[in-house]
């Protein structure tokens, strides 16, 4: 296993880890929440992937994540190309409504909230220190590397 992709593995394991303590903060004070929030968890992951893997470039070829990757291959099939602001928006709302849903509960916790959000900074630094730099993806702009024309189609 290439090293982004363990990386990429690690990182997405962690970012679940948190949500789980999110979920596990909430669970004692409204079950009924935890529940909503475990669906949140879900529709975002979904609308995440959907919005940017589904329109990756790489996903049919060489894609460099074991794990959203594969979920992408099964959503509904998007054109690739470039990322538009309803995919921007997409992304950010699913990762802002995934961390900040839980808060109310964490703070009802000492040290819990700066676990959760220890482990989501963590996450997201390693996605885009380790993994971003390593992945094909021309259209992404989380993508810092040369731009390969192998992988650019516009939409």
């Amino acid at each position: 296993m290439e090293r982004y992709k363990l990386y990429g593995l690690i990182t997405i394991l962690i970012h679940f880890a948190a949500l789980l303590i999110g979920l596990a903060a909430i669970w004692p004070y409204s079950p009924t929440h935890a529940a909503i929030y475990a669906v949140i968890i879900v529709v975002t992951t979904l609308t995440l992937i959907y919005s940017f893997c589904s329109k990756c470039p790489c996903h049919h070829k060489e894609c460099s994540h074991l794990i959203l990757g594969p979920i992408a291959k099964i959503l509904p099939k998007r054109k690739v190309g470039r990322y538009g602001p309803c995919d921007y928006w997409g992304l950010g709302l699913s990762f802002f409504v995934s961390v900040t849903y839980p808060e109310y509960w964490l703070w009802k916790y000492d040290l819990l909230p700066y676990i959760f959000y220890g482990m989501v900074i963590t996450a997201l630094g390693g996605i885009l220190l380790k993994v971003c730099p390593s992945c094909k993806n021309c259209n992404c702009p989380f993508n810092r590397h040369p731009k390969n024309p192998k992988y650019r189609k516009n939409g």
